[in-house]
């Protein structure tokens, strides 16, 4: 799937929603790298990772991450489900994600696994497979999207 940015209310919402949250932040699929800047930036004491596997959107963000001299943000071109469930290249505690539905399923199976430190799981529009969100954001646009926030181990229905 080609990388896909996040709106700015949905990055505005998911940074709401990382409040409260501690750790690691892995951003699954980081495109551009918009909402991991964006996260390193709100929360500068906490390392920040972006996990891209294209290979133009990948560079791009590393370039800009530079430039900016942002010292709390890492982008990988690898597999994110793959570096999650090794904890690579550190255990991470909160997951934030814009991921289609396929890919929500491969990342409750990751999840399932229970061979990570997840504890938080963050996803612009669409849920998490077979579990209850404890926030639920409704956006102000024309489809009212929603940005979920989970408690793993703790939204499993």
């Amino acid at each position: 799937m080609s990388p896909m940015p996040s709106s700015r209310a949905a990055r505005a919402a998911m940074l709401e929603a990382l409040q409260g949250t501690e750790g690691p932040i892995a951003d699954l699929g980081s495109g551009w790298g918009q909402l991991g800047l964006a996260a390193a930036k709100r929360f500068p004491a906490r390392q920040v990772i972006g996990y891209e596997l294209s290979w133009l959107p990948w560079l791009y963000s590393v370039a800009v991450a530079r430039c900016l001299r942002c010292r709390n943000l890492t982008f990988y071109r690898r597999d994110a489900f793959a570096a999650l469930a090794r904890q690579d290249p550190m255990p991470v505690r909160t997951v934030v994600c814009y991921l289609h539905g396929e890919g929500m399923a491969r990342l409750r199976q990751t999840l399932d696994t229970g061979e990570h430190s997840c504890r938080w799981i963050i996803s612009n529009n669409f849920a998490l497979p077979g579990c209850q969100p404890d926030h639920q954001w409704r956006l102000r646009d024309f489809y009212r999207s929603p940005v979920y926030r989970y408690r793993w181990p703790d939204c499993l229905q």
